[in-house]
């Protein structure tokens, strides 16, 4: 009986030693925060008929500051978006590819012109950023295209000295030529709101955009 007592205390141990080290529980995002997030996309995208789906939480300890949260969630046609759970604003919206999606083909006739296209970037960095019309004549305008297929505009706040390492706070919009929603990435928002610093988790940064621009204030 005594050995049948041991075996049985030994598997209870081994069986309490798996559960102290299971991981514990994944953060997720609230009923509210999801809420948030749809009506953000909504905002961005215009379509009402968006189902989001709620991938992972990302938080990253940033020394004093509080730390950064984001939330990832994609929708029904392959999108990607980062959003900070509190206030609801996207940071940075793509192809979970990380790549333009190639199945999106536009006929030569549904294309708009570049000034009909800055003008809809505008209009989508008006809807995301508050004040962003009082701010932009402040702010140093870039903008690019990738083989005419998708055109890019961006806005970046030079007002404040930075290291050779960072990178301005900035708003970026890419739009097909038919004027479909292709990126979106913003750390203005972030910025103004005096959030923990977004740059560094942006991955849809042209670095000849940042090369030209520091060659030209030197």
């Amino acid at each position: 009986m005594e050995h049948v007592s041991d075996t049985i205390v030994g598997m209870l141990r081994m069986v309490g030693s798996v559960l102290t080290t299971q991981d514990p529980p994944k953060p997720t995002a609230s009923p509210d925060e999801r809420r948030r997030a749809l009506d953000a996309v909504k905002i961005l995208t215009g379509e009402n008929d968006v189902q989001l789906e709620f991938r992972s939480r990302d938080q990253e300890p940033l020394g004093e500051d509080e730390p950064l949260i984001l939330d990832t969630y994609v929708d029904g046609k392959g999108n990607e978006y980062w959003i900070e759970p509190h206030g609801g604003s996207i940071v940075q919206m793509g192809p979970e590819s990380g790549r333009y999606s190639p199945s999106h083909a536009t006929r030569a006739e549904d294309n708009r012109t570049v000034a009909d296209l800055r003008a809809a970037a505008i209009d989508i960095a008006r809807r995301q950023i508050n004040g962003f019309d009082s701010m932009i004549s402040s702010l140093h305008p870039l903008e690019a295209n990738d083989r005419r297929a998708i055109y890019f505009f961006r806005w970046e706040d030079l007002s404040e000295p930075l290291s050779e390492s960072e990178l301005p706070p900035f708003v970026q919009v890419g739009l097909y030529a038919d004027g479909k929603l292709a990126s979106f990435a913003d750390t203005l928002s972030s910025h103004q709101n005096e959030l923990p610093p977004v740059s560094d988790h942006i991955t849809d940064l042209p670095e000849s955009w940042t090369k030209c621009r520091r060659d030209e204030n030197g």
